[in-house]
């Protein structure tokens, strides 16, 4: 039987891995904790049991499960008696390579695969935001493609699409995003402290008069108030959001949660108010439309996997 193998073998991506975990009923480990999303796991779809980072110290924690290093894991695994499933959970190629070659030295008695290869979620080309569909936006500079990983940007980017299409005038943009994707000359004024664009003006969202004016804002609240790319701003996320919504005539504002606590706890405290709407990854890049609010949503280094949405319209 080819469980009974008692070496590393790595899976083809035609292989399972729920199949895996199942039949061989051992120990679920993640290799790569740094690089993890955090979206089986919130999602209880398989329960993993340790993450595995090189570099990690074993009493590290991870989403409350214990981080191990490599030689910890192969002693893990044998203690077990039972053969091991240990999922890879890094996009880059490179860092995969490594994994693989640490892995197989290590002689594991374990099926490896490689997440981002073998995970078959990645199938939704839609989602569905206030009753209407939208194609996910698709783009290599932080974003991604369909079978890939994307990031929030895909759901961020359909949305403002749509905004700008059916805005009637012209729209100030709050934060350099949409320039590094597509321009409109419905954008007259794109405003940013800090970003280099040569379309962009460089002064504080404060200093600018947003009455009767469209305003789009994408992914950049959050950062106000902190110390994120140099700034120094006196006011802060609560601060942006009210003044965008007390002056525009209208504005589409998305930004991650679990990222600024100021922001989660206004979500929290608006979630009834009809200019508020929560979309939350459930698994990989599928966004689903929450009908009640959400608690704490893990934000990480690789993706959102909550957006808050506040709309004003005309």
């Amino acid at each position: 039987m080819k469980h009974m193998n008692k070496h590393c073998i790595i899976r083809s991506k035609n292989d399972n891995i729920r199949t895996y975990i199942k039949e061989n009923s051992g120990l679920v480990i993640i290799y790569g904790a740094t690089f993890w999303g955090g979206i089986l796991v919130d999602d209880n779809i398989f329960k993993v049991d340790y993450f595995c980072d090189k570099k990690a110290p074993a009493w590290q924690l991870f989403h409350n499960t214990a981080v191990i290093n490599i030689s910890e894991l192969e002693k893990k695994i044998t203690d077990s008696a039972k053969r091991a499933t240990v999922i890879i959970a890094s996009q880059d190629r490179g860092t995969v390579s490594s994994i693989y070659k640490d892995l197989m030295q290590a002689d594991l008695n374990a099926d490896v695969f490689d997440y981002f290869e073998n995970e078959i979620e990645f199938c939704d080309l839609q989602f569905e935001f206030a009753g209407k569909k939208y194609d996910l936006f698709q783009h290599s500079y932080n974003c991604g493609y369909f079978q890939t990983r994307m990031t929030e940007r895909s759901v961020e980017l359909a949305l403002a699409k749509e905004y700008i299409d059916t805005c009637e005038g012209n729209i100030v943009e709050i934060g350099a995003v949409t320039p590094y994707y597509f321009y409109s000359n419905k954008i007259s004024n794109i405003i940013d402290p800090t970003d280099n664009h040569k379309r962009v003006l460089k002064k504080s969202l404060f200093d600018c008069d947003l009455r009767d004016k469209n305003v789009l804002s994408i992914s950049t609240v959050e950062h106000i108030g902190t110390s994120d790319y140099g700034m120094q701003e006196a006011n802060n996320v609560i601060n942006a959001v009210d003044k965008i919504l007390d002056e525009a005539r209208s504005c589409l504002i998305t930004a991650p949660l679990g990222y600024n606590k100021l922001l989660d706890q206004w979500m929290m405290e608006n979630c009834k108010s009809n200019k508020v709407r929560i979309l939350r990854r459930s698994v990989n890049n599928r966004w689903e439309e929450l009908r009640e609010p959400v608690g704490h949503v893990e934000y990480t280094t690789l993706w959102a996997n909550g957006l808050l949405i506040i709309t004003k319209e005309t």
